[in-house]
């Protein structure tokens, strides 16, 4: 089985926002990765590194954006698909506020915007967790739920 990358791109704060899940050759969740994207150059550079990373030649490439789908269309070693956004709901779901993942996002990429949840409110800045310390826990937390 050929590895798989589902995209999609969606605003975040508004700024449009590339989700990928990356799937090995046994059909198991190797990697992903969340960062802004403003041009299709972006796009195919990010995927060409997962590429690389997880050293595959070769991938199965499913969005349901136009854009992401004719940008890959030319490039050699991803075979692009289209699905709908109900098919790749668990990759947006990397982009809700509810996801664990969608706080560090937000603290890497908007540290001067303050926080929606109702925690922030309480808390002030100083009390805050850093973002190591999410990071931490969110690992652990993947690693405990066996």
């Amino acid at each position: 089985m050929r590895p798989v990358v589902r995209l999609v791109i969606a605003e975040v704060e508004g700024l449009p926002f590339m989700a990928a899940n990356y799937y090995d050759e046994r059909g198991q969740h190797a990697d992903m990765v969340l960062k802004p994207v403003t041009d299709n150059v972006i796009l195919r550079h990010t995927i060409a590194e997962l590429m690389r990373i997880h050293e595959v030649q070769s991938v199965d490439l499913f969005t349901d954006s136009e854009d992401a789908f004719k940008a890959f269309l030319p490039a050699a070693g991803i075979n692009v698909h289209y699905e709908t956004k109900a098919e790749l709901r668990d990759v947006y779901a990397n982009l809700l506020p509810e996801s664990p993942v969608f706080a560090m996002t937000r603290e890497l990429w908007f540290p001067d915007k303050p926080a929606q949840d109702s925690e922030s409110h309480e808390e002030t800045e100083t009390h805050r967790p850093s973002f190591m310390r999410r990071l931490i826990q969110f690992i652990k937390g993947v690693f405990t739920r066996d």
